[in-house]
């Protein structure tokens, strides 16, 4: 992208710099840049391109006093390869998208900036997660909409090509086998579905790499400006992708290891933190919780839940059961399964140890470990991309040049999709088919979308039914990047959890009965009451005595052996509450009076039965926090049996069918 590109030309101009580190650090103020216009309310494009404008100007006349390092002339091999492999990227590139992740939340996000000109202030999941390159998207989005963003995505690749050389070049490797490392990366092909689509991970790559690469010059010739951009691209790695914050403190340290002044360190750590403070603020002003959508137990909040972590490391991290370590080697280069692959020329990965014989192996291998940490977490061959490109150079080192030529000769031929084809059992998520008519839209952009794009009808049902500003509760698959609506997927926040939850509940207890408990006092007798049950249970509703609304705003879970209290209105002579299962034993039950005092009230209680039916209730609590749709599918999955029902009980449920797409329904809740 010019204007990421520009502005990195404008910082440090005396610094002799690759373009890529350029690039990389253009990127990071630009993204910052961004970030404050939007916040401010002035995301338009005509914003975007008078500030592009300027960017570029003053990058024009500052370019003819600037130096950059050279690099070797390129092997003609390696010309001809990334020629051909970079114009075959450029096709996918061009193409409508089509992925999973960006087709929902990462374009998501950036099509509702676009749409509002600013941030938005919802408390979900991906929204507040930190989104260093989605801000670059905003712009390119707002202009030339969903290839526009890819293309900024796949620039990073462009520039993470040289940046391997110049990398080779700093640790004295031969050219000839920096290109060949560069080459095994570039066919890798989890690397090339990645970079031509709208993720953030090749853009990690390239900061990532801009960070060894600018520690390894300031290692060599201490500097000012080697450490600041340093620290800036370590910093973004952070507001990328947040579990890669550990490379800012690893190069915090490493600075720290290398002599560097307390000066020089305070000064790394302020310009690391810019990148990132950004989301933290913003995350604490809506959350409290400064790093949400995580640590939520260290910093309770009302918009998410450590159980919401929980289960995100159960189904991601290298902890699931189903993760199989013996296995992980095959798995992430030729068998699949771990949403990507890297190649045959990655089984030999672990021989790269050998090169901590070397003085460059002796920079690279524990810089590849570290950049291999966070795939812990999150167990997708994305999170292993940054080591993967420097373990790269760390095992073509080893090779003598016949064997670099070989080696990437088995990448090209193991990584060709007719080839991929004979192995990948498992279906693997890679680059499919060849979408040139879609690229130069001699295919229109729906064709391929429905063609391609699973859920796609949903998108268009939604679209035709809905009012622009319509909010829809959705349990079954959409693409938020497609729409111009705002929906709430049903794990990706608190009140999310809390529909779906409420929902199921209302299925388990239809049919079933729940416990009335009653109690009667002369008026101004307690200031509040509290009871205490044997096993967990569900307050339906609480109300005092004489005819008060609900107190609950629904219904809440309650765990067995904690008082459940409630306070008491002056005028109240009584109090009412409904407990499901009826068969919750109820072992304590205290009032307090005016003076403090807590007195048992349990023999005074009257217990009875009564039936129990919420699904109207439930659908009238999802349209009081704003949704007044509910986008369901009658099959697959346990989230089937809630869309069944309200298909088969709409007037218990209080709703009404507004469209249906094969097994997917919308459903408009009626009013209260």
């Amino acid at each position: 992208m010019a204007w990421t590109l520009a502005a990195g030309i404008l910082i440090a101009p005396r610094a002799a710099l690759p373009l890529a580190v350029r690039f990389t650090s253009g990127a990071v103020v630009t993204s910052m840049a961004i970030f404050g216009l939007l916040a401010a309310h002035a995301g338009y494009p005509v914003v975007w391109i008078t500030f592009g404008a300027i960017v570029i100007a003053g990058a024009a006349l500052t370019l003819r006093r600037m130096a950059f390092p050279a690099l070797p002339r390129m092997s003609w091999w390696f010309r001809a390869l990334f020629a051909v492999y970079g114009l075959l990227y450029l096709i996918y590139a061009l193409a409508p998208e089509i992925q999973p992740d960006a087709i929902t939340y990462h374009l998501g996000l950036v099509s509702e900036y676009v749409r509002l000109h600013a941030l938005s202030q919802r408390l979900e999941f991906y929204e507040l997660l930190p989104q260093g390159i989605e801000m670059l998207f905003v712009p390119a989005f707002a202009i030339g909409a969903h290839s526009a963003a890819k293309l900024v995505h796949f620039s990073f690749l462009i520039a993470t090509v040289p940046l391997i050389r110049h990398i080779c070049a700093e640790l004295n490797i031969d050219d000839f086998k920096a290109c060949g490392a560069a080459g095994i990366f570039l066919l890798a092909p989890v690397t090339a579905i990645t970079s031509t689509s709208a993720y953030t991970d090749t853009a990690l790559v390239c900061c990532c790499c801009a960070v060894f690469y600018l520690l390894i010059r300031w290692a060599r010739q201490p500097g000012t400006a080697m450490l600041i951009l340093a620290a800036l691209n370590a910093g973004f790695c952070y507001a990328i992708k947040p579990t890669f914050g550990l490379v800012a403190v690893a190069a915090l340290a490493f600075a720290g290891l290398r002599g560097a002044r307390a000066g020089s360190l305070a000064l790394f750590s302020l310009f690391a933190a810019a990148p990132g403070m950004l989301w933290i603020v913003r995350s604490a002003m809506l959350t409290g919780n400064p790093f949400a959508p995580f640590l939520n137990a260290w910093f309770p909040n009302e918009a998410f839940n450590a159980h919401l972590e929980a289960q995100l490391l159960h189904a991601y991290s290298a902890l699931r059961p189903s993760f199989s370590w013996r296995s992980a080697i095959l798995d992430y280069t030729v068998l699949g399964g771990n949403q990507g692959m890297f190649g045959p020329a990655f089984l030999l990965m672990p021989l790269a140890l050998l090169a901590l014989r070397n003085k460059a192996g002796r920079w690279l291998i524990p810089a590849t470990l570290l950049l291999a940490i966070p795939v812990l977490s999150n167990t997708g061959a994305r999170f292993l991309m940054p080591a993967a490109a420097l373990g790269s150079i760390a095992l073509v080192s080893l090779l003598p040049g016949a064997g670099v030529i070989a080696l990437l000769a088995i990448q090209a031929i193991g990584s060709a999709p007719p080839v991929i084809d004979l192995y990948d059992t498992r279906n693997d998520w890679r680059l499919q088919g060849l979408p040139l008519r879609a690229a130069l839209r001699l295919e229109g952009e729906r064709e391929y979308w429905q063609e391609n794009a699973p859920g796609y009808d949903n998108d268009r049902m939604i679209t035709k039914i809905t009012s622009p500003g319509a909010k829809i509760f959705v349990l079954a698959p959409v693409h938020q990047a497609l729409l111009e609506r705002e929906v709430l997927v049903y794990w990706q926040s608190s009140l999310a959890d809390r529909i779906l939850d409420d929902m199921t509940v209302a299925l388990d207890s239809q049919g079933t009965s729940a416990a009335r408990f009653a109690w009667r006092w002369p008026e101004g007798s307690f200031q509040s009451v509290r009871i205490t049950a044997g096993s967990a249970m569900r307050v339906f509703s609480a109300r005092f005595v004489p005819a008060s609304p609900a107190l609950t705003a629904a219904w809440i879970a309650w765990p067995g052996g904690h008082p459940y209290g409630l306070n008491v209105p002056a005028s109240a002579s009584g109090a009412e509450l409904l407990i499901w299962p009826d068969s919750t034993p109820l072992t304590d039950a205290e009032a307090q009076t005016p003076k403090g005092e807590w007195i048992s009230i349990a023999e005074a209680v009257h217990r009875s039965s009564v039936p129990v039916d919420i699904r109207r209730d439930v659908a009238a609590f999802i349209r009081r926090s704003g949704y007044r749709y509910i986008l369901a599918s009658t099959t697959g999955g346990g989230l089937a049996r809630i869309g069944r029902d309200l298909v088969q009980n709409p007037v218990q449920w209080g709703v009404q069918p507004a469209g249906r797409n094969g097994d997917v329904w919308l459903f408009y809740i009626a009013s209260e």
